[in-house]
């Protein structure tokens, strides 16, 4: 997962890049460029990207999976933006 404190500007990495290379060998984990405001590319340290792949627990992703198929067809589900727009309401964003 990519933590808000790691995400800069383009810019700002091709400034700093030998900062950026220092955080990176240290922390290992990745750092999210933005351009324009948007992510467009990740970094990350070549031993991090060499480690072994992400410990997924299958099971646990199937029978949620399975649970969203449930709550779907009981009709437990709501539009997107109706969420949002609560949300929105809900904490004054």
């Amino acid at each position: 997962m990519i933590k808000p404190s790691n995400i800069f500007s383009l810019t700002e990495f091709q400034k700093n890049t030998k900062e950026f290379i220092k955080r990176l060998e240290e922390t290992g984990e990745p750092i999210v460029l933005t351009v324009n405001g948007r992510a467009k590319l990740v970094v990350q340290d070549a031993a991090a990207f060499e480690e072994p792949g992400l410990d997924v627990d299958w099971e646990a992703a199937k029978a949620a999976i399975l649970e969203a198929e449930e709550d779907v067809k009981a009709g437990r589900v709501r539009p997107f933006r109706d969420f949002v727009a609560e949300m929105q309401a809900e904490y004054d964003l």
